[in-house]
């Protein structure tokens, strides 16, 4: 089978590896770009995760606050990067009992 590497990173001694296998369903990304990802662990790293996302959640609520939906658009792809990190499901090929 031929595989297509979509991400293959370490930062903060953490690897993040996106990988989609020919004739397989693909990774689902969340629409989230690749630096989201990247930025997501780096901030994980630095505060942990639940101080990750109450930093992240009030700086989204600022930029909204102040019309800046884009700013705030960009906070909320760094949370969903980082639950769907924290999130356990099953890897591609895994089979699971």
């Amino acid at each position: 089978m031929k595989s297509k590497k979509i991400l293959d990173e370490t930062v903060a001694g953490c690897r993040i590896v996106l990988e989609a296998i020919e004739g397989e369903p693909t990774v689902h990304d969340y629409g989230i770009p690749r630096q989201a990802w990247i930025r997501g662990v780096k901030i994980m790293n630095s505060f942990g995760a639940e101080q990750a996302l109450t930093l992240i959640d009030e700086r989204a609520n600022r930029a909204a606050d102040r019309g800046d939906y884009d700013t705030a658009r960009r906070w909320r792809n760094l949370i969903t990067a980082i639950h769907a990190i924290q999130e356990d499901d099953p890897l591609l090929g895994q089979e699971i009992h």
